[in-house]
């Protein structure tokens, strides 16, 4: 039996929607015995939604960059919090600055900190993901943790994010987990990424490094790419990220080809 790990977005949905024949190779995956672990920066909540428009079958969900996992049944096997006193510094650091955005979810649902700079009709995300418009305050009164935080621009700046990244790792260092994933910049807690998360299905299932293999199109996706020989991205990639797959494909189902031939 072997595991197929799959980042979400920029993965296996691109320009909105998923491929056909991911989705098919997907469940002939584990119709042949073999597992499929979805492992993404997104919270359940935000995932249950696409979920159920595909049908999509999943064994484990690696979610928040690996700080949550949840096995098919979306029983919690782990679930680790960012403190409120480090979601207080992001949110007086970036919250006010011109076009940043702050997707925050402590578990309960995923809020997004108002900003005057920010055109909310022509958000990124915005038609996907349901989301509670707070103000900073209502965050900061609320004196709770996060699954998650996302930090990224309204008009979708790599560059933008990358300096965001670099700020964040300024203030923080190693206290936190920091990924740009995309034009997005995901904080989690600290020792969170989706290779280690991985790691814990791993020892769940009684399996070794060599029986996983993980494809992921971005920076958050790396600590996958790490804990494997069996690693993939995209020809499409970003030059930075693709020096760390072994592997370079155009879709999952490649690779699902692979395992199952």
């Amino acid at each position: 039996m072997k595991l197929l790990a799959s980042d979400f977005d920029g993965t296996l949905l691109v320009d909105k929607k998923i491929n056909k024949r991911d989705i098919e190779g997907i469940k002939a995956l584990r119709k042949k015995g073999h597992k499929f672990i979805i492992s993404t920066g997104r919270t359940l909540l935000t995932m249950e939604g696409v979920i159920e428009k595909y049908n999509l079958e999943f064994d484990y969900l690696v979610l928040c960059n690996g700080a949550v996992i949840l096995d098919k049944n979306k029983n919690v096997i782990k679930n680790n919090l960012v403190d409120f006193e480090e979601v207080k510094k992001i949110v007086e650091e970036f919250a006010d600055q011109d076009k940043i955005m702050i997707y925050f979810d402590d578990g309960s649902g995923m809020k997004l900190i108002e900003n005057k700079s920010v055109d909310m009709k022509n958000l990124y995300f915005s038609e996907e993901i349901d989301f509670d418009l707070v103000k900073k305050e209502e965050i900061l009164d609320l004196k709770s943790g996060a699954v998650i935080l996302s930090i990224c621009t309204s008009d979708a700046s790599v560059e933008r994010g990358e300096e965001i990244k670099k700020r964040l790792i300024e203030i923080f260092g190693d206290e936190l987990s920091i990924f740009r994933n995309q034009f997005f910049v995901d904080i989690s807690s600290k020792g969170s990424s989706k290779g280690e998360g991985l790691k814990e299905v791993l020892k769940l299932e009684n399996k070794n490094l060599n029986d996983i293999y993980t494809i992921g199109d971005s920076f958050n996706d790396i600590s996958m790419f790490e804990i494997t020989d069996n690693s993939y991205t995209f020809n499409r990639a970003e030059e930075g990220v693709k020096a760390h797959a072994n592997n370079h494909v155009d879709y999952v189902h490649e690779i699902v080809d692979h395992i199952i031939k």
